[in-house]
Parts: structure tokens; sequence; C-alpha cells
């Protein structure tokens, strides 16, 4: 067996007899092997956290673990108790200050972080958090924008609706004076 870990030496039997030195260099083998793996806190790559931001364009994520810097594939999940007002950006256990992207690296704009959406960051080797879940910001700016004019046309529809009801009824109320004086 070999990988980038450890290289087994070759099988032994059952009852074989081995030296002490065969014995030791296989158990330094496998110590070496550990050594190689990432820490603890790095095996835990994606973590739950809490978002406890009074401004809604920095995002304060508490997280279990986090006892070394921000490093590449550190992700953070988090639900977001504000809606993002325009660029964002996170800190992590009161660390640094990092941007907040999205999925293509763009900075974030208004709408692209819902009050109550779970947020999935990922620290990339641009020193920055890419948000996962947006396609990019071009496409959230344009479904804001969208779903801002549709509500906008809402208004005025309904606008336009009260109007024509409020000129109907002068319309009945004339109807109804006239009914009135000629009967």
């Amino acid at each position: 067996m070999a990988n980038d870990y450890y290289t087994a030496p070759a099988a032994k039997q059952p009852l074989e007899i081995i030296r002490s030195s065969e014995y030791n260099t296989n158990n330094l083998a496998t110590e070496a092997g550990f050594d190689k793996l990432p820490a603890q806190s790095q095996l835990n790559r994606s973590q739950y956290g809490n978002d406890t931001s009074t401004v809604a364009t920095l995002y304060k994520i508490t997280v279990p673990v986090l006892d070394v810097a921000y490093y590449e594939g550190l992700t953070v999940v988090f639900e977001a108790v504000l809606a993002n007002t325009g660029t964002a950006n996170i800190q992590i256990n009161g660390g640094v200050i990092k941007e907040l992207v999205d999925s293509g690296g763009t900075p974030l704009v208004v709408g692209n972080i819902f009050t109550g959406q779970i947020v999935t960051a990922t620290y990339t080797s641009n020193l920055k958090f890419q948000i996962q879940f947006a396609a990019d910001s071009a496409t959230s700016a344009a479904i804001a924008s969208t779903a801002a004019a549709e509500a906008l046309s809402s208004e005025t529809t309904a606008s336009a609706a009260l109007t024509e009801v409020q000129r109907i009824a002068a319309l009945q109320d004339e109807v109804s004076l006239h009914f009135y004086r000629n009967s």
C-alpha cells in the first residue's frame, strides 16, 4: 500500500519474525504520514457559525473552532441576520475583515444576501470569501431590479385602480343625485 501519506513495508506472513529496526522504521513512517495531514481545525473545513451582525455590510461570524488564521478552503455556513445593502465583508471570530464576493469573484450588490438566508462562504486563494449560492452579481442585480420594477408596477396599477374606483363612485353619486332630483 502506498499513497501521499504512507508507504507500507512488504507484507509479512503470520508468525513471521521481524527485526525491531524494521518495526521501528514502519512506526516512524506511519508517524511521518500523520505529520503530512492537515491540522485538525482544517479537517473540519465547513463550520456553522452564529451571525452577530449589527450592520448590513459586515457579517460577524463566530465558529466553534478556528485556531489558525484563515486558510484556503475554509468554509463557513451561517444564517444571515441582515440582508446586505451593497458590498459586504465578513469577520470570523474577531479576525481580519475580508471582502465577500459572488461566485464570479465580483463584489456583492444589494439583494445578494437576504435576511434569514443560509449563506456558505469559502476562503479562496484571492484572499476573499466567495459566496456559494449566488450565480453572479449581474444576475442578482437584474433579478432585484425586475422585482423592484414589478413592485412599482403593482403600486402604480393599484393607484390607477383606486383612482378608477373613486371616479366610478363619483359617477354613481352623480347618477343617484340626478335620479333623486328627477324622481
